[in-house]
């Protein structure tokens, strides 16, 4: 129980949590325009460098993807053979033959 209680806090607060705090920190650095009170306050962005932006948005997205598509042919080469063969024998032996009732 505890074991499955500490993976959900850890994906938590190490997967949801910090995504929006980069990402508004990133959008902020891309801002070119901010507007300012009369106190001298920074308030919210008016005018972003949009290419830019963009240029970071999709190398991000290429960049993530292909660490995700990495992770899984690890997963998938380091997955055991035994095991493999475990899972086809339970089904009736050979691939595609059910079994009669």
């Amino acid at each position: 129980f505890y074991s499955v209680l500490s993976s959900g806090i850890n994906a938590e607060y190490g997967g949801t949590l910090p995504s929006p705090i980069i990402f508004g920190w990133v959008i902020d650095k891309f801002c070119t325009v901010w507007r300012v009170s009369e106190d001298g306050t920074r308030g919210n962005c008016w005018l972003y460098d949009i290419d830019n932006l963009m240029l970071w948005f999709i190398t991000m997205r290429v960049v993530l993807r292909c660490l995700s598509v990495t992770c899984y042919f690890i997963c998938w080469w380091v997955y055991p053979e035994s095991t493999k063969k475990v899972e086809g024998e339970e089904n009736g032996g050979e691939k595609g033959e059910k079994n009669a009732i």
